[in-house]
């Protein structure tokens, strides 16, 4: 298997020297600049982590 990596915006994947699937870059911009792109922007009413631990049993089985 031959392999050469490059920066490119698409890989195409092939078997038997046919084209099958398309892998395509979707975004580019890093995570630590997405994380809070939201902040100010709405607002959560009521106490929106009231329930996290009960939430938690029933994920882990440890729920009555």
């Amino acid at each position: 298997m031959k392999e050469h990596v490059t920066h490119q915006d698409r890989i195409t994947v092939a078997r038997n020297g046919k084209p099958g699937d398309r892998i395509t870059l979707i975004n580019d911009t890093l995570v630590s600049r997405r994380i809070g792109v939201a902040k100010g922007k709405f607002t959560v009413k009521g106490d929106f982590d009231a329930e996290n631990s009960e939430i938690e049993d029933m994920l882990t089985g440890d729920a009555p």
